[in-house]
């Protein structure tokens, strides 16, 4: 391990966030050994956790690594905040915002028919309607978010 010291402190609001190896190297970090080594980890907690969404071997976990874990929500520490307040604003595209719009949602309808026509492996034709959707999504917020070069303004900052 390249970094040394006498203390090690992790902080972070998501500790696993994709699968627990993650946990594994931030704990391997602050104190290497206690959970063994990353094989035998996976072994004896990953695998029957995220696989078989043991309860038992959950739980052992957790008490494992409750010493060396603070958990606080911002309810916890921030009594004197006031509530969170949202306000949900509603704004029209604009109609040249529409038109470019609906050319942007055309032009995603043929990317689609053209990737079936070509025989595109289905996963790569999901992949392909996830990024057309995002596309057509940022087209909503500001028409330079798809077309850096677009003339066009946007009704949502005219809004505001």
């Amino acid at each position: 391990m390249a970094l040394q010291g006498d203390f090690k402190l992790i902080t972070t609001g998501t500790p696993i966030e994709n699968h627990l190896g993650e946990l594994w190297n931030l704990f391997h970090f602050i104190n290497p050994g206690l959970l063994g080594s990353l094989k035998k980890f996976n072994e004896r907690y990953a695998q029957a956790i995220e696989n078989n969404k043991d309860h038992n071997t959950q739980q052992r976990l957790k008490k494992l690594l409750r010493p060396f874990i603070l958990r606080r929500l911002k309810n916890d520490v921030l009594q004197e905040l006031p509530a969170k307040t949202e306000i949900t604003i509603h704004v029209e595209l604009s109609q040249e915002e529409r038109t470019f719009y609906e050319a942007m949602r055309r032009n995603a309808v043929q990317a689609m028919q053209t990737a079936q026509a070509e025989g595109q492996h289905a996963g790569q034709q999901h992949l392909k309607v996830l990024a057309e959707i995002m596309k057509l999504r940022r087209t909503c917020c500001h028409p330079k978010l798809v077309m850096e070069d677009s003339p066009l303004s946007s009704a949502k900052l005219q809004a505001f």
